[in-house]
């Protein structure tokens, strides 16, 4: 299956700042977690922000060579870097490995595999959230308003921030990465006709507001007594929520469990 945000196994982190609304995130920011290559590395990452010590951070996902974990969801605010508004308003992601890596670690087939990865996951929150697909310069990300990726070096530079990280390093291939990120996620043909017609099919049989991405196919999804439908995530969430409009279909697409509940609660469909 196609790594999405959707298919993510969610490891909570110890250490957060509350809820923001989804409208609030402007920039995609890009760490390295300081951790050797290893196939476990995003599940050790992970752990390690649910379980160190009292003060650790924490960033909402870690992507490693052949897996990713969630560790906050996207409505709160994680612990991921100092400066302006960097935490309330950033989607922070680690990409396993070290900040002083060379050129050369860098085009390892660990570190190439964990870019690709990383790319996609990054494209699909990109188009969630209406972010730019390019890097952000210094004014960009100091005016609190620009959309677009940085790295957490650059929130350092650019709030001059005292002791600040410098990661992913001087070396981070930043515009093979961007470019990664511009070609991810676009479905095969086969995808979209498969797609087209399973939510043709589904909306046929029963139609919901809402409907929660989720492994399953074809279920029903249900919560204090709110239907919707459980639909696989072989495609980007945005590009689902496009093909839905297509269909005139009046249902929002959501991939956070969490984030589906608070919906229902906004809108007045669940009172408790």
């Amino acid at each position: 299956m196609t790594m999405t945000l959707a298919s993510l196994p969610y490891v909570p982190a110890r250490n957060t700042s509350g809820n923001r609304p989804l409208s609030d995130i402007r920039m995609i920011v890009i760490h390295t977690p300081e951790t050797p290559e290893s196939p476990t590395a995003a599940e050790g990452v992970a752990n390690y922000f649910k379980n160190g010590p009292p003060n650790v951070g924490s960033t909402h996902i870690v992507v490693d060579s052949n897996s990713a974990v969630r560790c906050v969801h996207d409505h709160v605010i994680a612990w991921g870097a100092e400066g302006g508004n960097a935490n309330s308003t950033g989607w922070h992601v680690e990409g396993c490995g070290y900040a002083a890596q060379t050129k050369d670690d860098w085009s390892d087939t660990y570190s190439r595999a964990m870019l690709v990865n990383m790319a996609a996951l990054c494209r699909e929150e990109a188009e969630l959230r209406d972010i730019s697909l390019n890097w952000m310069s210094h004014p960009q990300l100091t005016n609190l308003i620009s959309k677009g990726f940085v790295t957490h070096a650059d929130i350092t530079a650019a709030f001059n921030v005292r002791g600040g990280h410098t990661d992913p390093g001087p070396n981070f291939p930043r515009d093979l990465f961007i470019d990664m990120v511009r070609s991810a996620r676009n479905p095969t043909p086969t995808q979209l006709v498969e797609f087209f017609a399973l939510i043709q099919h589904l909306n046929n049989r029963r139609r919901f507001p809402m409907w929660l991405i989720s492994h399953s196919d074809g279920a029903i999804y249900t919560w204090n007594g709110v239907h919707g439908w459980h639909i696989p995530d072989i495609i980007s969430v945005r590009i689902q929520q496009d093909l839905m409009r297509q269909l005139g279909l009046p249902t929002e697409i959501v991939a956070d469990q969490d984030y589906f509940i608070d919906r229902l609660r906004e809108t007045g469909v669940l009172t408790k």
